[in-house]
């Protein structure tokens, strides 16, 4: 064989090796949503030709949107957040929520969130001990206020019928792990677990 032959065969097996690191870390990083069953009235629309997702959350009581994940994952592609009018049978309904719930035992957000139509308050929830929520490289427009918290509060159901969150008691070993947050224009934002971790985050 050729010395040029050699070279050709090594570039070129080079070259391959480095899509499938490529399209290996492409699969990793991509958004990934799953709606928990207990949830049905929560919708995620992916359409890979646009540039956004769109979650459409459940529809409010008494101001709140329950919506429960069993993964929640926002990387590689900005969530858009639905918060308006509704159309059910010809009906126009205002269902703008003031507080949108999200809650996932897998919840990492690693891209742009934004509120389309009203603004709204955001709560990023993971449930139970040793959990993380990380928050790396992600930013917020169009929200009041931002709570990121490991912690236990009222079931999914009592919310989804009542609208009560209840208190929210940062759970044993629980993280969020913050890093180059940005969230301009919220009115606050509140870390509660029972650990915290941030690097060079600001609103």
């Amino acid at each position: 064989m050729s010395p040029i032959s050699r070279i050709v065969r090594r570039t070129s097996s080079l070259l391959f090796l480095v899509l499938i690191i490529y399209f290996q870390s492409f699969n990793i990083l991509a958004s990934s949503y799953s709606v928990a069953s207990n949830s049905p009235n929560t919708q995620v629309n992916h359409q890979s030709n646009t540039a956004a997702d769109m979650l459409v959350p459940a529809p409010a009581v008494n101001g709140v949107s329950m919506n429960v994940f069993t993964r929640f994952e926002v990387s590689g592609r900005k969530l858009i957040i639905y918060n308006g009018n509704r159309e059910t049978g010809g009906t126009v309904s205002e269902d703008a929520a003031r507080l949108i719930v999200i809650e996932a035992p897998i919840l990492s957000l690693a891209d742009n969130i934004e509120i389309l139509g009203v603004p709204a308050d955001l709560l990023f929830v993971s449930r139970g001990s040793n959990k993380t929520l990380s928050c790396h490289q992600c930013s917020f427009d169009n929200v009041g206020r931002l709570t990121l918290t490991v912690a236990g509060f009222n079931s999914a159901a009592v919310i989804q019928n009542s609208g009560e969150i209840g208190r929210l008691t940062a759970s044993y070993n629980g993280v969020v792990d913050i890093n180059q947050l940005s969230a301009p224009g919220v009115q606050s934002l509140e870390l509660i677990a029972d650990r915290v971790k941030s690097i060079d985050s600001h609103n």
